[in-house]
């Protein structure tokens, strides 16, 4: 009997060390070159994603939104800027997520564009060769955030999709929420080196994938992550992907193209 309860234990103990070291961990599904490239299809459902992180972002199935995950909660963001509750069964193409836990707690800067809100969170951060989700709700003057359409095969590479498909959205001092993430540069064929925010309003019913923010007052949150774990498409179309390229012209015209306001 004292055999069994001290294998109790052990079980236990091993359980919450488990656990505590997932919610140091960012769960990412596919890579970035796999998406730029075109690889759209989903066949990884918000259902199993939601076990691997309660905050995160990514896209949908045939790239049909964008997804944002806040307090637990899963969102699609449509091509019309709107917010929806995304259902479990719906799938992604890729996506990240991680049980979010605010390690560093500081006050927004007020006033900061994009570039400087980048520069003012590196200030923040010690653990630069580390992922980083980062938090950011508040006030903020201006924003301009995007969305893009379902897409239908043969599908086009990212670059051409976000130049020619996506609709932008344009909001002046509202409340809201950031949900991005900091990846060091030497996983740049992995996911987008440096900042990466989605917003999505106070109210939950309006957002898109961050292009532009001057901001206002608020805190920002950062949750330090030392493990990354990946799961890979096992489909035909990521197997016969050439994924080891140079991507920063192509994240270039993926990430900040847009059109005059």
């Amino acid at each position: 009997m004292k055999t069994l309860s001290l294998w109790l234990l052990s079980l236990c103990l091993i359980s919450v060390s488990a656990l505590s070291q997932e919610r140091q961990q960012l769960f990412q599904y596919s890579t970035i070159n796999s998406l730029l490239e075109g690889n759209y299809d989903g066949h990884f459902p918000l259902q199993k994603l939601a076990r691997k992180g309660n905050f995160g972002l990514g896209t949908f199935d045939r790239l049909n939104g964008e997804l944002i995950a806040v307090d637990g909660l899963f969102y699609q963001i449509d091509a019309d800027g709107k917010a929806h509750l995304a259902t479990p069964d719906m799938k992604t193409p890729f996506a990240m997520v991680n049980h979010f836990t605010s390690e560093l707690s500081q006050p927004l800067k007020e006033s900061l564009e994009l570039e400087a809100l980048s520069q003012y969170l590196d200030t923040l951060i010690t653990r630069k060769n580390h992922i980083q989700a980062i938090r950011i709700d508040g006030t903020f003057r201006k924003i301009t955030v995007r969305s893009i359409p379902a897409q239908n095969k043969p599908y086009r590479k990212l670059a051409e999709v976000n130049a020619k498909d996506q609709t932008y959205f344009h909001y002046k001092n509202l409340q809201g929420t950031l949900v991005g993430y900091r990846f060091p540069d030497y996983m740049g064929n992995l996911n987008i080196p440096g900042y990466h925010f989605h917003f999505i309003d106070a109210n939950r019913k309006f957002g898109g994938h961050v292009l532009s923010v001057l901001t206002g007052k608020g805190k920002v949150e950062i949750d330090n992550l030392p493990q990354f774990k990946m799961l890979l498409p096992d489909d035909e179309t990521f197997a016969k992907q050439a994924l080891n390229f140079n991507n920063q012209e192509m994240l270039k015209k993926a990430e900040t193209s847009q059109k005059k306001p």
